[in-house]
């Protein structure tokens, strides 16, 4: 492969979920009714797109608000000309069910995820039993995985870090770019407003270094990683942000 002259960023807009931002932003707007985007992240570097970061959003229930499913996904990946043969690396950032359920359409990659988050799925607190689906767990066993105990170098450029405290296996990706590093960070920042908290144009303004997100397994876990992603990263792409636009790849 040629060399890698830094990665840009896709954001692919596969879904949307109905919520209340606190949900995402923890006890800050409570009153706040969001149409929070559900994104997958393609990588593209040297005109070739061959990392995914997540990999869909099936609803489990076909009448909620949420929206979803696998002709959206592959219509978002057919927008964004990318050749879904090509893609030789998926990670999945975590197993909730809105950022990993069409693996299957990825047969030549290998995906990775951390080995705590798979014993999270299998015995889930109850707080976050409905997020999973053994549908999933299925998919993975038929996949060819590299099931992660920690941080690991994906290639040059591309790296994944343990980033527990959402979920206990969640994790983040430094994707290294021509403006500097940027952390792709799922649901462990589900909003810009979690990362600038002071800032009103996220929202509510309110004095904390950092808002943990809403559904979390433990919080003090949670700002030792993202201790550890300020000190990796100079940009942050988070989860759900409505500000983040569909196909405009970043840097800009």
């Amino acid at each position: 492969m040629p060399r890698n002259e830094g990665f840009h960023i896709i954001p692919l807009r596969v879904g949307r979920i109905k919520l209340y931002k606190a949900e995402l932003t923890y006890n800050v707007d409570f009153s706040v009714r969001l149409q929070a985007p559900v994104f997958v992240y393609a990588l593209r570097n040297n005109d070739l797109t061959h990392v995914l970061v997540d990999a869909g959003f099936q609803p489990k229930h076909p009448n909620s608000d949420a929206q979803g499913g696998l002709t959206r996904f592959k219509r978002a990946i057919k927008m964004a000309r990318i050749d879904q043969d090509q893609i030789d690396t998926v990670i999945l950032t975590h197993l909730h069910n809105d950022h990993c359920s069409f693996l299957n359409l990825f047969k030549k990659a290998t995906v990775f995820f951390q080995a705590a988050e798979l014993s999270h799925s299998y015995d889930p607190l109850p707080t976050q039993r409905s997020f999973y689906n053994d549908t999933t767990l299925k998919l993975l066993e038929k996949a060819d995985v590299q099931v992660l105990k920690g941080n690991k170098r994906v290639e040059n450029g591309l790296r994944i870090i343990h980033t527990p405290g959402h979920t206990p296996g969640s994790q983040t990706v430094l994707a290294d770019t021509a403006e500097g590093t940027y952390a792709i960070c799922g649901d462990t920042i589900p909003m810009f407003h979690n990362w600038y908290p002071s800032n009103e144009k996220f929202g509510t303004p309110v004095d904390l270094p950092r808002i943990p997100p809403g559904v979390h397994t433990d919080l003090r876990a949670w700002f030792e990683s993202v201790r550890r992603i300020e000190s990796s990263a100079k940009f942050i792409v988070p989860s759900h942000d409505p500000k983040l636009h569909d196909r405009k790849a970043l840097p800009r």
